[in-house]
């Protein structure tokens, strides 16, 4: 198996469990594909002003962790600590039914607390990306605050990735009321520290997983291109840059489609070159005389994902 990681704590994991390393590539969050993908196609909700909600002056609070759910006594403090230090500043709490149930259950009445359902992507990261600050339990949510530089602390004491807390936007405490309002405190008054961007979360994380792709693949099957084919370096420029003129006057990578033409194959790679922030597609053309060879790898590819087979008969 090859491994895609977004940090290198995975990679250490990886490594004390015995993984080859040639297996292990390090790549980057492609969480953050999306959300940079998408940051200028949020789209505020339409209840948001019927709210009086205003732009940077909300606090935004999720839930979902099923252990500290079923821990009524601490969930109740930890609402009470956010509902006292907000001061009257909207929360806004979309929630999924089965938390609304549980806070619910607890009687917290607040005036400013407006639980909401769930909210669709672009509507929950408009939400994310126009908060004060967030109070959340979700680590997939504290990487998207990193990324877009919002203050977030997490009711956990473990992140999947210690960059957001280590140099991100994030901090951990845990289920504890007092780390709870002194974060707070220092959240409204201002003094929240900034984002420093991990690495390789720069939103290009699905072009160095194809380039990868790319060279292991495509050196399987034509093994004398090892010197004309580079592999992936950290710098991973662009995809239009990547390839240099000798591999493109070699097999002429151009394609769309897996067809069937008078023996020759014509492989198109699926999706996996959209590139941001440029609305284009990067395809690649690929004739080849059809061997038992090129079948076995044809049918690993189909196998894969990455390659749809469709009769052409223009």
């Amino acid at each position: 198996d090859y491994l895609f990681t977004a940090g290198m704590v995975a990679n250490r994991n990886l490594n004390q469990e015995g993984m080859i390393p040639e297996y292990i590539h390090y790549v980057g969050n492609i969480l953050i594909d999306t959300i940079r993908f998408n940051r200028h196609r949020l789209v505020q909700p339409m209840w948001f002003s019927s709210l009086g909600l205003r732009k940077g002056n909300y606090l935004l609070l999720t839930l979902n962790r099923r252990d500290l759910l079923e821990k009524k006594a601490v969930l109740h403090s930890l609402l009470q600590t956010v509902i006292e230090k907000a001061g009257g500043m909207p929360i806004v709490a979309p929630l999924h039914p089965y938390v609304q149930k549980a806070v619910k259950s607890l009687e917290v009445n607040a005036p400013n607390l407006h639980i909401l359902p769930p909210q669709s992507y672009l509507h929950f990261g408009f939400l994310i990306n126009q908060a004060r600050g967030i109070v959340t339990d979700s680590g997939n949510i504290a990487e998207e605050a990193t990324f877009l530089d919002v203050p977030c602390i997490t009711l956990n004491t473990y992140a999947e990735h210690p960059e957001t807390w280590r140099i991100g936007t994030n901090e951990l405490v845990g289920e504890n009321s007092f780390a709870l309002s002194a974060s707070l405190d220092k959240l409204l008054h201002g003094e929240w520290k900034h984002t420093t961007l991990p690495d390789r979360w720069d939103g290009r994380t699905a072009e160095r997983i194809v380039q990868t792709l790319q060279f292991i693949i495509l050196h399987k099957l034509y093994p004398k291109l090892a010197n004309v084919y580079p592999k992936p370096t950290d710098a991973y420029p662009k995809l239009g840059s990547f390839y240099p003129k000798a591999w493109d006057r070699t097999l002429s990578i151009r394609c769309a489609t897996l067809s069937f033409i008078s023996g020759n194959f014509s492989i198109r790679l699926l999706y996996v070159f959209y590139l941001y922030p440029v609305n284009k597609t990067y395809d690649f053309h690929v004739h080849l005389t059809i061997s038992p060879v090129s079948l076995v790898y044809i049918c690993f590819l189909i196998n894969l994902n990455l390659l749809t087979l469709r009769p052409n008969y223009l």
